[in-house]
């Protein structure tokens, strides 16, 4: 079998909460190990100024609740106990990204926005899978729960393969983790 997690979580928080021997690929595809057994692959991609995260922690130090989640080649600026700020945050960060449009996206996720390279997509990461054993020649199936999994599922449909949202498909993560217990155990 093949399997891969591919997350907008760095790597290390990846081993943390999943400390099995698997493919992982972390911040979007920006940190890819498709090999448990080797260190993680980091593409050349380029890194905010660090004036765009200090303009981003200003933002959060005067919202209570709001907070910059570090990432291998950018941050998120997270809103979700600050929901007040959410505007501000947007409009802060795309007008930061217009600064460099060409090297960095925004992306939105669920009262979030991530500042992020261009290159670094989890469909990017799920084409990087698909070059290599045990995933090449396979068909891919991508399960999602947010906004910024779309990429991944409608990669893995470019591959004939299937992309499903988790509520959807499974109901919610214990029936997913039950789905894979299943699929994966002897």
């Amino acid at each position: 079998g093949a399997l891969a997690v591919v997350s907008g979580r760095p790597l290390r928080d990846l081993d943390h909460y999943l400390p099995v021997p698997i493919a992982k690929v972390g911040d979007h595809g920006a940190a890819l190990r498709p090999d448990p057994d080797r260190p993680p692959e980091l593409p050349h991609l380029p890194h905010p100024p660090v004036s765009w995260r200090a303009r981003a922690v200003a933002l959060v130090e005067k919202h209570p609740g709001a907070l910059i989640e570090d990432k291998e080649h950018g941050f998120v600026l997270h809103y979700r106990l600050a929901p007040e700020a959410g505007p501000e945050a947007e409009a802060l960060l795309r007008s930061l990204v217009a600064e460099d449009p060409l090297a960095f996206t925004l992306l939105e996720a669920r009262m979030a926005w991530e500042v992020r390279p261009r290159g670094a997509s989890k469909a990017t990461a799920v084409r990087a899978l698909m070059d290599r054993a045990p995933f090449a020649g396979r068909r891919p199936l991508f399960i999602g729960d947010d906004v910024t999994d779309e990429e991944g599922m409608a990669a893995a449909r470019n591959f004939d393969g299937e992309g499903l949202r988790l509520q959807d498909a499974f109901g919610g993560p214990a029936a997913l983790r039950d789905w894979l217990a299943r699929a994966l155990l002897p």
